[in-house]
Parts: C-alpha cells; structure tokens; sequence
C-alpha cells in the first residue's frame, strides 16, 4: 500500500473511494478518519455532531510572560481570551531564534475574521501582563472552524458508539469518543480492530 496526499475524496461506496478528480480507488474497507462535518458529508447517514470553533493566536515575544510549562487558563469570565500557554517554555525547539512562542485561544468568537478581534486579544494581554506586551510580534493567526465535538454533559458513554456506520464502512476520530486526542487514537485502535473481526467474517 502507499499514501495519497492532496486527494480530496468526493463520494465512498461499499467497494471503494472516488477522488474529486474522478479516480476511483477500489478497497475492502474504508475508513472515515476525518472530523464529524467530513464524515457526515461522506456518510449522510451519519449522526451529524456540532462542533466548537477556535480562534489560534501565535506571537514571537523577547522574554516569557511568565516561566515554567503551564496553561494558563482565564477564570473571569471576561474577554475573549480562554488560554495562554508559552510553548518554548514546554518544548525549547519550537522556536528557532531566541524568541518565545507564545499561543493564544479563542473559543466561538463569533466572526473571527474581523480586526477587532486582534486588538482586543492585545487589550487583554495588557492587562495581564501589563507594558511588555508591545514587544510580542504577531506570526500567525488560525481560524478553525471544528476545533472540538460540543459536549455537553450528561451525554451518553462516548466509548459506546459503533465505528462499523456502514457495510464496510468505518469511523474513527474524536467524535466518535471523546473531544480529545486520546478519544481519537482510541476510537481509531477500535475501528481497526472492528475492520479485522469483519474481513475475518
């Protein structure tokens, strides 16, 4: 086997993938490693699941607003900063100059792509961190749109949903456990172990 990258699939059958540029690509199981909206689209009898959006801030800064490997998390319930976490501080090598990587989140601005949304994260910082905030340079900043499955408690055992949507059609991905990386490469040992009890039937 080998793997295509840059190959959007367009429709699944039971036999298989067509591509978007109309290459059909023949299988004895397909899996929906995707997130909720991919999987639903490909699979539309696939219980659809809502999903938070995020909003990435990344900033280059001369010196940490603080030391150590922490997430700092806002309990005021005010502005629209959720966390802040300086990632040279946890891994070193994430930055190649002597700058810090500072990541800042939003959760459900709700249109992101406006500008104030960059000056009032900035307003906030100050008044976290106070003057030296002038200094941190923005790099980059990240819209995603189905950063995290909704999950609202009481919801039902997460580990209890069925990967087999389809004949011989699976899922895996943090929707179909839970909202986390460890629900997605748990969901995804399932479904594999799924795919082998069915070839072997």
């Amino acid at each position: 086997g080998r793997i295509r990258t840059q190959a959007r699939v367009a429709s699944i059958q039971k036999t298989g993938v067509t591509l978007e540029s109309g290459e059909a690509l023949s299988a004895r199981a397909i899996v929906l490693a995707t997130d909720g909206p991919a999987a639903t689209r490909l699979a539309p009898g696939l219980n659809s699941v809502p999903y938070r959006r995020v909003t990435c801030l990344y900033y280059g800064a001369p010196e940490p607003p603080f030391s150590g490997p922490f997430l700092l998390l806002n309990g005021e319930e005010a502005g629209p900063i959720n966390n802040l976490c300086v990632l040279t501080q946890i891994a070193p090598t994430y930055s190649t100059t002597n700058k810090q990587l500072i990541s800042v989140s939003v959760l459900n601005h709700a249109d992101p792509s406006k500008e104030d949304l960059a000056i009032r994260v900035r307003q906030q910082l100050r008044e976290w961190f106070g003057s030296q905030v002038e200094d941190w340079q923005p790099i980059r900043t990240y819209h995603i749109t189905a950063a995290q499955p909704v999950q609202v408690p009481p919801f039902p055992n997460p580990f209890s949903r069925q990967t087999h949507v389809q004949d011989g059609v699976f899922t895996c991905g943090d929707f179909c456990a839970t909202g986390t990386i460890d629900g997605a490469l748990f969901s995804g040992r399932r479904a594999a172990e799924d795919i082998r009890k069915w070839l072997e039937t």
